[in-house]
């Protein structure tokens, strides 16, 4: 039996992280700090007024579920 690779997160420069969790593979946007710079980084970043509940991934990073967008029309 055959395991896909885990996709490595993408981080930028103010530390944020993106990925995939490696559990259900659903999309997840990662964040490594305490849980009110987190929350307030994901508002900003997704301009949303408020975070989602986050879970605890792999090595202490906040796992948010993506916001839902619109598809183009």
């Amino acid at each position: 039996m055959t395991h896909p690779e885990p996709k490595p997160a993408e981080r930028d420069v103010s530390g944020e992280a993106t990925g995939r969790s490696a559990g259900a593979g659903d999309a997840t946007w990662r964040y490594i700090g305490d849980r009110i710079a987190a929350d307030n980084a994901y508002c900003a970043r997704f301009d949303v007024a408020q975070a989602p509940e986050p879970s605890v991934a792999l090595g202490g990073a906040w796992a948010y579920a993506l916001p839902a967008i619109e598809p183009l029309r």
